[in-house]
């Protein structure tokens, strides 16, 4: 079963200890893990302090890519900022976002499983017993949950699709509001523009067809 772990830590300074851990000794026969990557959160933003993955060297100044990487990517953008706050804070999008939103109960347990001022452990594992990556975690202080990593990859397609149209509404309401503001400047350049004209009429002795006034 491959499965998208997540485990939340009590203690910053056992994460860490976990990670070291796991990152030494990521295979046996019973669990491999392909990518872990240890993330914080700060006032709802969350922040990459260390990867790894067995495929590559990575580095923490790496692009964090993969589906933990884009998992992570929609949590961190305007989706992910929206998935806290309910459908309700999509007033505006379009209908087929708010049908896509209201199916992200996965992304939407992801994000609650990381609570501000947490610290977290996110794992794409293939296990055929959960109980070796849970006896390496359980002697710390930690909250375990897993997903299966296809659903979750279904989720994080939808939720990117969703985003575009947020980004899309987002641009368009920016563009009319833009165009409003315009139109309001333009007006009161005119009407500028023709008062000062107009006193130069008057001080011309022009009417304001441009003729002189009658004697």
């Amino acid at each position: 079963m491959e499965n998208i772990i997540i485990a939340a830590f009590t203690v910053e300074s056992e994460a860490y200890q976990a990670f070291s851990e796991l990152k030494r000794d990521p295979v046996c026969k019973q669990s491999l893990i392909l990518q872990a990557i240890l993330v914080k959160k700060q006032n709802d933003r969350l922040e990459v302090s260390d990867v790894f993955d067995v495929r590559t060297e990575s580095r923490i100044d790496t692009r964090t890519g993969g589906l933990i990487g884009a998992c992570l990517g929609i949590l961190g953008g305007p989706v992910g900022l929206l998935i806290g706050t309910g459908v309700g804070a999509l007033a505006g999008a379009g209908a087929e976002t708010v049908n896509l939103m209201k199916k992200q109960s996965i992304l939407e347990s992801v994000s609650t499983d990381i609570g501000d001022n947490t610290v977290a452990l996110l794992m794409l594992v293939q296990e055929t017993d959960n109980t070796v990556i849970d006896t390496k975690l359980n002697k710390y202080a930690v909250t375990i949950t897993r997903y299966d990593a296809a659903e979750v990859e279904a989720d994080v397609d939808d939720a990117t699709k969703a985003q575009w149209d947020v980004v899309q509404a987002a641009r368009a309401a920016l563009y009319k509001a833009a165009c409003v503001e315009r139109t309001a400047k333009v007006a009161a350049a005119r009407d500028r523009i023709a008062a000062e004209f107009d006193t130069l009429k008057a001080r011309l002795g022009l009417n304001k067809a441009g003729e002189d006034n009658p004697r």
